[in-house]
């Protein structure tokens, strides 16, 4: 039947079969041996050595794009996967899959534009020399996000690969990196790529070691000679949000996402971060009852030396005597936030609206606000 129809590209998309019969697989099989005509794949659920993968162990001179997803266990990937046909390739998203017969693979597809790789079930480190020589080769990348879902392995200090004159990876076309996985691995890449075009980052280091590589996304993020306009603090995520855009025009996929470095005090993290918080003219604090820090531990006077052209500052009303209260040394300090214009204060999520609730902020914020009307630098307040 497949003879009789027009020569037309060919789509193949499994992404709703998740246990393959033998009808199915042997239909796929069919399909995919019109490898002239195959431009997308999408396959749910392969097992390693089964007839569907080795289906694809053929050449594929017009496939664009590639994406498969695998639970455990993990995909091994045989060494002729694709057999080099990765020259028309742009999209390559591998979920569930092992390390093992993935560099032949992605040394030969020079041509990506997009790269989502989600490794599983490895007992070795991922090899950095490895993985930056293939990105290396890789000048049209445009997204990269990577996933490392084990973290039972030693990855060497980073201090034992100093980076240098010739080790970095210039990626210009990069806009889009997400990180999950092991800290260490987290530094080995960040001192060794640039992307002078990135957009959008979100940085979640995760596993048994503690977290170090603040300073250098720090650094990172700096070299990329953004110029933030706006920061958003949730301590119920953990994470810290810059944006280039004010507020009211913020969007997740345009963020600069830095997570909450455990153990360190929220001034020692306003220290790392003062290069991007130089140019800060919004500041919003999120926190709610599923916070992992309690609001007596939050102290805002160290963090907020680092703050000086924040203008606006908007926090949950849970936090409005906490905030309150960093202003207040030996008086009130006209010094702290000296910029600031407008405080709105907007009531805390998962808690009802209490009444006299305003009343109460204003008396918190009230000493402050009279104190800069004085000096002529008047201040606004709000709630919603």
């Amino acid at each position: 039947m497949l003879r009789c129809l027009p020569r037309l590209p060919i789509f193949i998309d499994y992404r709703t079969t998740t246990v393959w019969k033998e009808k199915e697989e042997n239909l796929a099989i069919a399909t995919l041996e019109q490898r002239d005509r195959v431009r997308r794949i999408v396959l749910r659920g392969p097992r390693s050595g089964s007839k569907l993968l080795g289906a694809l162990n053929h050449l594929f001179p017009k496939l664009e794009s590639l994406i498969c997803v695998c639970s455990y266990p993990a995909l091994v990937l045989p060494p002729t996967f694709l057999s080099g046909s990765t020259l028309c390739l742009r999209q390559l998203i591998l979920e569930g899959v092992s390390l093992g017969g993935l560099s032949p693979l992605l040394s030969s597809a020079i041509n990506l534009v997009e790269l989502t790789l989600h490794i599983a079930g490895t007992s070795s480190a991922p090899s950095k020399t490895s993985l930056l020589t293939n990105l290396k080769c890789m000048p049209r990348l445009r997204r990269l996000e990577l996933t490392f879902s084990y973290w039972d392995f030693a990855i060497p200090n980073s201090s034992s690969h100093p980076a240098g004159a010739g080790t970095v990876v210039p990626l210009s076309e990069l806009t889009h990196f997400i990180f999950r996985g092991d800290d260490p691995f987290l530094q080995m890449l960040v001192d060794e790529l640039a992307a002078p075009s990135l957009q959008h980052l979100d940085a979640s280091p995760c596993g048994p070691r503690p977290m170090s590589s603040i300073p250098r996304l720090c650094k990172f993020i700096g070299d990329i000679e953004r110029r933030f306009n706006s920061v958003r603090i949730d301590f119920s995520l953990g994470k810290v949000d810059f944006s280039e855009v004010p507020l009211s025009k913020f969007t997740e996929s345009q963020a600069f996402r830095i997570p909450f470095q455990r153990g360190i005090s929220l001034e020692q993290m306003g220290n790392m971060l003062a290069v991007l918080l130089s140019t800060v003219e919004e500041l919003v604090v999120e926190w709610d009852l599923h916070a992992n820090v309690h609001r007596r531990d939050i102290r805002w006077r160290g963090f907020f030396k680092n703050t000086t052209r924040v203008k606006t500052i908007q926090v949950t009303s849970n936090l409005v005597a906490n905030v309150a209260r960093s202003f207040q040394q030996d008086g009130y300090d006209l010094d702290l936030l000296p910029a600031l214009e407008q405080i709105k204060v907007r009531k805390a999520p998962h808690g009802p609206r209490k009444e006299g609730q305003y009343g109460s902020i204003c008396r918190a914020f009230g000493p402050l606000i009279t104190a800069r009307q004085r000096e002529g630098q008047p201040i606004g307040l709000s709630f919603t």
